[in-house]
């Protein structure tokens, strides 16, 4: 086993418009797919940009792209789009791609791979290790990459990174081979690359930690909602991650109090902290609107649906085919050698339990399954076996 440190590791920083014509060059000059990452700043920025994004193609030279100094990355898009991506966990790193203008056609997700070809661990270093016997040193994984100057240690750590991600495509392009998943892999990278984000939470300070402790308390509700909603102003224009403007805990503290003053206020925890502190009246001009607010926050009852709280405790039918639908998945899974998630989602199969077919037979079910967005490869692993399974639990009854 290798260690990081017995590696000659090249890169080059591209933060000018000089340095970037020469990288434009010698990619659009090279052959091979193009590897590719990038270094966000989450836990301490507001807005999920890309302040680094690392490329290799095939096993040329590295270049570290700083976005912050180069403003316009659509020169690179123009050359890169349309090759073969090689990503590893890309749904992390599409969304800030696509805000620079940079979107693949086609692509290769090493860590995906790795889960459908069943490996043990699927992390980048210990794919690395376990396929490449090198240790990787992850020790900047959390550093707050909207910092400059960035450190020549933090811009290794980022080269390494898609060092050897063409080398691992290229034994799970092997391994997908032997085990005659090549085409299920092909599909499942063709989905990640129309993939989009969810949208917002329509309720997002219902996401606040510990908020359980006042699913009760109206007014506690409302005091959460009017702090949380001034926090994340103040957070986004700053572009500060909200939890260092204001922890969840002093948010919830606040609410269970109800501070009867501004002084009161200031002295819960949090509110007296450095970030939070010049904000201190907009914070007591929530308190004041939460204790005026009137409307029911608490949680009423959703439509009916698959998405609804508790909607299969409620409804026994339902539950029933809910367990079915997951058994059957589980044995066509085990039968593939691809872990059931990725034989049919989670919340197809929850959608299929609670609105199956009006006709239990596979040429229906294929196309309620097609409808919830399953991949034809998942159809046709799949829809027979559930048609036969829940007619036999409706026939049944249980």
């Amino acid at each position: 086993m290798r260690t990081q440190a017995e590696l000659e590791i090249q890169w080059q920083l591209v933060d000018n418009q000089d340095a970037y014509r020469a990288a434009l060059q010698q990619l659009a000059a090279t052959h091979g797919p193009i590897a590719i990452d990038t270094e966000r700043a989450s836990g301490y920025r507001y807005f999920p940009n890309a302040y680094l994004v690392q490329i290799r193609r095939g096993h040329g030279p590295i270049y570290l792209f700083d976005p912050t100094a180069l403003k316009d990355l659509s020169e690179l898009g123009a050359i890169i789009n349309s090759e073969m991506w090689i990503l590893h966990s890309g749904r992390h790193d599409l969304p800030c791609l696509a805000d620079l203008e940079l979107v693949p056609q086609q692509l290769w997700d090493t860590e995906l791979a790795a889960r459908m070809l069943r490996a043990e661990r699927v992390g980048l270093g210990a794919l690395v290790a376990d396929q490449l016997q090198v240790q990787l040193d992850k020790a900047y994984s959390d550093v707050d990459w909207s910092e400059r100057p960035l450190q020549p240690s933090w811009l290794e750590y980022a080269a390494v990174d898609v060092l050897f991600l063409a080398d691992l495509m290229v034994l799970q392009l092997l391994e997908a081979e032997k085990t005659a998943k090549l085409s299920i892999l092909r599909q499942e990278f063709a989905a990640l690359c129309a993939w989009q984000p969810k949208p917002p939470a329509e309720q997002p300070w219902r996401k606040v930690s510990h908020i359980n402790v006042l699913v009760k308390d109206n007014r506690g509700l409302a005091l959460v909602r009017e702090i949380w909603t001034t926090r994340d102003e103040i957070a986004r224009k700053a572009d500060l991650a909200p939890h260092l403007v204001l922890p969840d805990s002093a948010i919830i503290t606040a609410a269970q109090r109800r501070p009867r003053s501004e002084k009161d206020l200031q002295r819960i925890r949090g509110f007296n902290a450095v970030l939070a502190q010049p904000h201190l009246g907009a914070f007591w001009r929530a308190v004041m609107r939460g204790k005026r607010v009137d409307e029911n926050l608490r949680r009423t009852p959703l439509p009916a649906g698959a998405n609804s709280h508790g909607y299969f405790r409620k409804n026994s039918g339902a539950k029933a085919r809910l367990e079915t639908v997951r058994e059957t998945v589980a044995a066509v899974a085990a039968t593939l050698d691809i872990p059931a998630e990725h034989v049919l989602d989670p919340a197809v199969v929850k959608r299929l339990a609670a609105d199956p077919p009006a006709l239990l037979l596979p040429g229906e079910t294929a196309a309620k399954l097609d409808s919830y967005g399953a991949r034809q490869w998942q159809i046709a692993a799949v829809s027979a076996q559930l048609a036969a399974a829940l007619a036999q639990q409706a026939e049944h009854g249980s």
